[in-house]
């Protein structure tokens, strides 16, 4: 009831929504999240009703399905923007993410971070204007774990060239050797997974 603004909901699918999150808090805030997203549920006359018959609701039977669902929910160019912020790990930084994505894509960094954080799987960094931070640190693995390990292994090592870039231009080169030597010591094991 909080989670929607006081808008009611049918009462239905509110006993539905409870009794697959099990008394999971995030798993009821995502799910709430990703029906609004995807139309299935719908604010009408001030309250929130089911699009559909709600005995045929999908419901994601675990969080790490739930939260899958609602990253695959996603455009492309958005995929594009939260999966290096992911590797980058649960806090990011905006110029880290456009020194990741490809050239297409970097342009619109601004507008997809702003659509993610709408969904509320990330949310702005109040200590920091250019950071961000993912909404849970399971929505960060999600993100994570849906990379192939080469696409995982090649923005460690991106992202370690720019940061050391960055260091360097502010002569912090020491303060992040650990991040850094972090971020390369994954890229090699999944380089040398994937032999």
């Amino acid at each position: 009831e909080n989670l929607l603004g006081g808008a009611g909901l049918a009462p239905e699918v509110a006993a539905r929504i409870t009794t697959a999150a099990a008394g999971n808090p995030l798993y009821v805030a995502q799910l709430l999240s990703m029906l609004i997203d995807d139309g299935t549920l719908r604010c009408r006359d001030g309250e929130w009703v089911s699009a559909g018959d709600v005995a045929e609701l999908s419901i994601p039977p675990t969080i790490q399905a739930l939260l899958a669902a609602r990253l695959d929910l996603l455009s492309r160019e958005e995929r594009a923007v939260v999966e290096p912020a992911a590797v980058i790990g649960q806090v990011f930084w905006q110029a880290a993410v456009e020194a990741l994505v490809s050239d297409p894509v970097r342009p619109g960094v601004p507008a997809h971070l702003a659509t993610i954080s709408r969904r509320q799987l990330i949310r702005p960094e109040p200590s920091d204007a250019d950071a961000y931070r993912f909404q849970h640190i399971l929505i960060r693995d999600a993100a994570y774990h849906g990379l192939l390990k080469r696409a995982r292994a090649t923005y460690h090592e991106q992202f370690a060239a720019w940061a050391e870039g960055l260091n360097r231009a502010r002569d912090l080169g020491l303060e992040y050797e650990e991040i850094l030597g972090y971020h390369l010591e994954q890229a090699y094991r999944y380089l040398s997974e994937l032999g």
